[in-house]
């Protein structure tokens, strides 16, 4: 808890990316969490330190099968935190991350706050949007979305996801479902990358799934965005 808030963090993740999820998990374990759900669409996540699924803090889901990133949003309103932390298992929070992602929040004035972000200027992904990371700004900074890791009251939950995109969970959620809740990216240099941000098991490393995101940005921001002249 942070005063007398309460938080839950989600983290999905899948077979060969669980040595990022287990580092994933240690960071988010030293920030003042009161759930940690970490979703494994493989089924087979074991971590490797012992501490971890012994924490009572942690609950390890093993599906079935892989339902994708969608899960998180689905598995939110379970969740018993008054604010609720959607994150990437390849975000390592480090030192106060947590207490400054929410004062950021607290400051931006509510809505969904989060790492990196974009506004919207055209249809395409690249070339048509401007990008904002948590460690280059000082202020919040309004966007059209946020991801990696996002902080957000429960209450904006429980929108259908039937038919979401794998590499477009984020702009699902806050493009399709969420299009006129402000978005804010928010200061903070308490974070690191896990190498799986980078290497060939990130989705967006993907062809298939880079053109996937860039033809659902471009659908959402022609229906929701252009028709107003909005950039977020």
């Amino acid at each position: 808890m942070i005063g007398n808030v309460s938080f839950s963090v989600i983290i999905t993740t899948y077979q060969d990316r669980y040595e990022a999820a287990e580092s994933a998990a240690q960071g988010w374990l030293r920030q003042p969490v009161d759930q940690l759900w970490i979703l494994d669409g493989s089924g087979k996540f074991k971590p490797k330190d012992p501490t971890i699924e012994a924490n009572s803090r942690v609950s390890i889901f093993r599906m079935p099968f892989d339902l994708g990133p969608k899960m998180d949003m689905a598995m939110a309103l379970l969740t018993e935190g008054d604010m609720i932390c959607l994150a990437d298992d390849d975000l390592q929070p480090e030192g106060n991350f947590l207490a400054e992602l929410y004062r950021g929040w607290l400051k931006a004035g509510g809505g969904i706050a989060g790492i990196i972000g974009r506004t919207f200027e055209g249809p395409e992904y690249k070339g048509g949007t401007t990008f904002y990371a948590a460690r280059d700004i000082s202020e919040p900074v309004r966007v059209g979305f946020v991801g990696v890791a996002f902080l957000t009251t429960r209450d904006v939950f429980g929108f259908d996801v039937r038919g979401l995109p794998r590499n477009a969970d984020d702009l699902w959620m806050q493009m399709k479902a969420l299009p006129e809740i402000p978005k804010w990216v928010v200061p903070t240099k308490a974070y690191m990358n896990h190498r799986a941000a980078s290497d060939g098991t990130a989705m967006y490393r993907k062809p298939e799934l880079k053109a996937q995101r860039a033809a659902f940005y471009r659908e959402q921001y022609l229906e929701n965005y252009a028709p107003k002249g909005r950039k977020f």
